[in-house]
């Protein structure tokens, strides 16, 4: 047999284990289910087992994570393919959105465990790692730590702190906005908040930033910082104040004051300011922006010069008095002292012609050209 039979033989097999080891890969990781969910329903009561159900939408991207890196993971598979029946289902075609409705699906991906009888045992929404998958895995089994049972024990009118807390994160897991309450439930079982485990829940749930736990962390920032970093604090702060004003677009400005007042004591007066000029600009009201631009300024002077071009030009924009204008002339004026730049000079000329002054303008335009020239 000659050497190149050999080689061409080995080079064959080679190739063959490639395909072969290639193929198996593939057949790793969960296995799911491809019928109806009457029929995966049935299939669970038959073999004793509850479902789980991946909620997912075609543009999630977190869904495609978990396609990619948690369901082929072997100890996942290992662990969902014997204990659960497993099923994907897109929650925007076929069964899906009645499913949804059903279940109260609204975040993907959803992670839904249900028994035969399709009851909610547990569920979370978001991406999980493979150790946190199964970690959800082996709480939706447990009967006596999963959501169904902390409900039922709730529900039959336990309040022990262990079980509000237990009952706060899990609901906190699946997004119920319930979750908060429940903490603040279990906070009021608490004498010292100071704690590190109760530090630990405002951070997490302190999520009303009229909350008496949030008031706690406000008040006491420095046992706060020292736990997790001045800067993890004052981010958890700001997500919080976004959060509550971006779901309440029409929140009068007396509240929009009274929420920077709880947010940032120190600095409440200042922010609120600022505010101000905002609120009015987006509701379109220019005299009420020109006041309230004029008393910032005028309390809280500037010497930034990007800050003090770009509200010459807003002053410019909404304004028609000379007084007003010449304010913007000033600040225009002084940030080009500071810093010349051909944006500068073209708001510059943009003041000057709209107060009649188109020599002066064509003057600031020409500067502006040879400035742009050279950037």
């Amino acid at each position: 047999m000659s050497h190149a039979y050999l080689s061409l033989t080995r080079f064959i097999l080679l190739i063959a284990c490639y395909f072969l080891f290639e193929t198996a890969g593939k057949a790793q990781g969960i296995q799911f289910e491809h019928t109806g969910w009457a029929d995966i329903l049935s299939k669970a009561r038959t073999e004793n087992k509850p479902v789980f159900l991946d909620a997912y939408t075609a543009w999630c991207g977190p869904c495609k994570l978990m396609v990619k890196n948690t369901f082929p993971d072997s100890a996942v598979a290992a662990m969902y393919n014997s204990r659960f029946i497993n099923v994907k289902i897109d929650m925007e075609k076929g069964e899906g959105p009645d499913l949804a409705a059903q279940y109260g699906i609204d975040l993907y991906p959803t992670l839904l465990f249900v028994n035969g009888e399709g009851q909610v045992l547990h569920r979370a929404a978001g991406y999980h790692d493979p150790a946190d998958f199964i970690a959800l895995g082996e709480r939706a089994l447990d009967p006596n730590r999963n959501l169904r049972a902390l409900i039922r024990r709730y529900a039959a009118g336990e309040r022990t702190p262990g079980l509000l807390l237990d009952l706060a994160r899990a609901k906190a897991a699946a997004a119920d906005p319930t979750a908060s309450q429940l903490a603040n439930d279990y906070l009021k079982t608490q004498s010292d908040w100071s704690h590190p485990e109760n530090i630990e829940v405002i951070m997490e749930f302190a999520n009303d930033p009229f909350s008496s736990g949030f008031k706690f962390l406000i008040n006491n920032r420095p046992i706060f910082d020292a736990a997790y970093g001045e800067k993890a604090v004052e981010s958890r702060i700001e997500s919080i104040f976004n959060e509550y004003l971006e779901q309440r677009p029409e929140m009068p400005l007396g509240e929009v004051q009274r929420l920077f007042a709880s947010c940032y004591p120190a600095k409440a007066e200042r922010l609120a300011s600022a505010y101000k000029m905002t609120y009015y600009r987006q509701n379109a009201d220019s005299l009420r922006f020109v006041e309230a631009a004029l008393s910032h300024y005028a309390q809280y002077p500037t010497d930034d010069p990007d800050e003090l071009t770009e509200m010459a030009e807003l002053l410019c924009d909404h304004a028609n008095d000379a007084k007003t204008l010449d304010v913007a002339l000033d600040w225009v004026s002084k940030a080009i002292r500071t810093q010349d730049a051909s944006y500068r000079q073209d708001v510059l000329a943009k003041i000057y012609q709209k107060t009649g002054r188109k020599k002066l303008a064509e003057k600031a335009l020409q500067r502006a050209a040879e400035l742009r020239a050279k950037e």
